[in-house]
């Protein structure tokens, strides 16, 4: 991970190379961050919500073909968790965040569906989410309510 400079505790901002172990640290130093800011709930739906948004970026985005960063940002503001993460990556597929309905799970056990979770979780956890394609840089703008426990 690139160093940064200091920021106040209730904002967290970075900028990591788009591999796997990068989002794993960057994953706990976001939440190292936020810790006895936030509730353990909704400690958890950041970390779900960056880790299936920034896996993407990773495997979609830049595959293995292709390298590049990341930029992810997060700031604690009116009982909500602002999140921002750029990339410069391949777009996302018709320049717009998916919504295709979640997978079928009204199947036996063996059949259940591995993937296509990730935008539904999202979508239920997050509000304000927003994308957009300027050049070559793809921009992504999410609002976490938090619960307060």
């Amino acid at each position: 991970m690139r160093a940064r400079s200091a920021i106040p505790i209730h904002r967290f901002k970075a900028r990591i190379a788009a591999r796997p172990m990068d989002v794993r640290r960057l994953l706990h130093e976001v939440l190292v961050r936020f810790q006895g800011k936030i509730g353990t709930s909704d400690a958890g739906a950041l970390e779900l919500v960056l880790a299936e948004i920034l896996n993407n970026v990773v495997e979609h985005a830049y595959g293995a073909e292709r390298s590049g960063d990341i930029e992810v940002e997060v700031a604690l503001r009116n009982g909500a968790l602002d999140c921002r993460v750029v990339d410069w990556g391949r777009p996302l597929p018709n320049d717009a965040i998916p919504r295709k309905p979640p997978p079928d799970i009204d199947v036996c056990r063996e059949q259940l569906p591995e993937g296509g979770w990730g935008w539904t979780l999202i979508r239920a956890l997050a509000r304000d989410l927003a994308y957009s394609r300027s050049g070559d840089t793809n921009h992504l703008s999410l609002v976490l309510p938090l619960s307060f426990e």
